[in-house]
């Protein structure tokens, strides 16, 4: 849409903090039953429990604030002018090729 890198990634940021909120906590209390669960499986998931409950809080801490600022070092600043990677414009070549030599071959036959 033309900002600057850091103000999209700022914007895109609080388009899906919330899906992100949400979606690590309810991934988390997925998991705290299991830490108050009884018996013998009880006594041997209690750190199972922590140890996921703690990775998906952090890992939605850092999805929601690093990751937004580290693409706003990635991405580059707009040009006026649309320009199509290499990567695209191979194939797209390959294909208008293709398309050329068929029609071409249909319109002789």
């Amino acid at each position: 849409m033309g900002e600057d890198p850091l103000t999209a990634s700022l914007v895109g940021s609080r388009e899906i903090g919330f899906t992100i909120v949400s979606m690590t906590l309810s991934l988390a209390a997925v998991f705290i039953p299991v830490l108050f669960m009884g018996g013998v499986l009880g006594r041997l998931f209690p750190e199972f429990s922590v140890t996921i409950c703690v990775a998906i809080l952090i890992s939605g801490v850092v999805s929601v604030t690093a990751d937004a600022m580290l693409c706003s070092l990635f991405l580059k600043k707009p040009h006026n002018t649309p320009r199509r990677r290499s990567s695209v414009r191979s194939p797209s070549a390959a294909f208008d090729n293709m398309l050329k030599s068929t029609t071409a071959r249909c319109r002789s036959c």
